[in-house]
């Protein structure tokens, strides 16, 4: 019996800060994604449902040099689109900021992963709720075969 399953993500990309300025800086994270308790996830009634635990490093120019971070991924499709919320703190040492990075699939096709699941539009918001940065990520075809290979189940 399958209990879960894991994947590691990697996307890369750009992102300006608004207030700031409207160079593009880099923007990547890898994160590891999946479940323990394939039927929770797998429940429609549950409140976990297509919900994944993701942990790993975010790295946003400007923001955070290569930190770590965790948050959850949501693989909303009944409403078209993947979500992903990471968690992580500013690079000032001791950290002074909390922040929160939102990606967002849209118009997310289950059949049309080579166009439909690549692209992902992102922000940055702080504690206060406060726009930071906005951007966008790829998930590059260099990435495709380490993202397979990364598959793990547990049983």
């Amino acid at each position: 019996m399958i209990k879960g399953f894991e994947f590691v993500e990697t996307m890369e990309g750009y992102h300006y800060m608004p207030a700031v300025t409207a160079k593009k800086m880099d923007t990547c994270f890898t994160v590891k994604w999946g479940t323990e308790n394939i039927k929770e996830v797998l429940n429609p009634k549950s409140n976990q449902f297509l919900m994944f635990q993701m942990a790993g490093i975010l790295e946003i120019e400007g923001i955070t040099e290569k930190t770590r971070t965790f948050g959850y991924l949501h693989l909303d499709y009944p409403h078209n689109r993947i979500q992903y919320m990471l968690q992580f703190k500013s690079a000032e040492q001791p950290p002074v900021n909390d922040y929160m990075f939102i990606g967002e699939k849209m118009n997310v096709k289950w059949w049309n992963l080579p166009f439909s699941h690549t692209t992902c539009y992102t922000t940055v918001i702080n504690g206060a709720d406060q726009l930071i940065s906005r951007g966008v990520v790829f998930f590059k075809l260099k990435n495709l075969w380490p993202f397979l290979k990364s598959f793990k189940l547990y049983k």
